[in-house]
């Protein structure tokens, strides 16, 4: 990834940390319950992969609070006829902790 950066003339701050969010819009899908069941026995799902997005802003909060200064959602569950709603409704949860 630096190599890539330096090829088109840009850095990578070492002190740029980021992270991948997974989060369900609504209810955790049963796939992923189990799934979390099978690699985390006696973890509770919903500390893994808030469902919501009052406890997806939460979970990012907390990474900001960390020193995180770059996260992505990823959405469990929703449906390609879903996306722009999606969009929107994450936008209007979350866009406001960009810095």
């Amino acid at each position: 990834m630096i190599a890539a950066a330096t090829a088109a003339g840009r850095s990578i701050d070492p002190e740029h940390w980021g992270a991948l969010v997974a989060y369900a819009p609504r209810e955790i899908p049963p796939a992923v319950l189990d799934l979390l069941a099978r690699r985390l026995p006696g973890v509770q799902p919903a500390d893994v992969v808030p469902a919501g997005h009052d406890a997806l802003r939460r979970a990012l909060e907390g990474f900001v609070a960390a020193g995180i200064s770059k996260l992505v959602p990823v959405p469990f569950g929703a449906s390609v006829d879903d996306w722009e709603a999606e969009l929107q409704t994450l936008a209007a949860a979350t866009l406001d902790l960009a810095t």
